[in-house]
């Protein structure tokens, strides 16, 4: 497989473009913040940097970030699920070629949720900043 996950599901419309960058975004503040520098690095490659508030020489900031972040994403169902697909690229069981189970439905669910959220605190953030349009 070539490229990131993220990218994989964004082709095969599991997730929105919103969600896709949200999840980047997610990765490289995670690979920021708790000095991961090659998860960090896989996922900068994939950000717009004209919508970011991410500071790359600031640890404390960006450590604040995640941590506002995570809290956002919501409960630890969701941010592991967002951790499995953004950091870690941990294929998710509903996207293997057998007919997917009811947990499998429930994971996708918590998936899609929790980059929609991480996507409304990013938006947020972004606006709270100056560096893009309001919610």
């Amino acid at each position: 497989m070539t490229g990131h996950l993220l990218d994989l599901m964004l082709i095969n419309d599991a997730i929105d473009q919103e969600q896709h960058d949200a999840g980047f975004h997610y990765a490289y503040l995670y690979g920021r913040a708790l000095r991961r520098p090659t998860v960090a690095h896989a996922a900068r490659e994939s950000l717009d940097w004209r919508a970011t508030v991410i500071d790359e020489e600031n640890e404390a900031r960006n450590l604040r970030l995640f941590r506002q972040i995570q809290t956002a994403v919501g409960s630890r169902a969701h941010v592991e699920a967002v951790e499995n697909i953004c950091v870690f690229q941990r294929i998710p069981r509903s996207m293997l070629p057998q007919a997917p189970g009811l947990r499998d439905m429930h994971e996708a669910g918590l998936l899609r949720d929790g980059l929609g959220r991480v996507a409304k605190w990013w938006r947020g953030e972004l606006a709270r900043q100056g560096n893009g349009k309001a919610e």
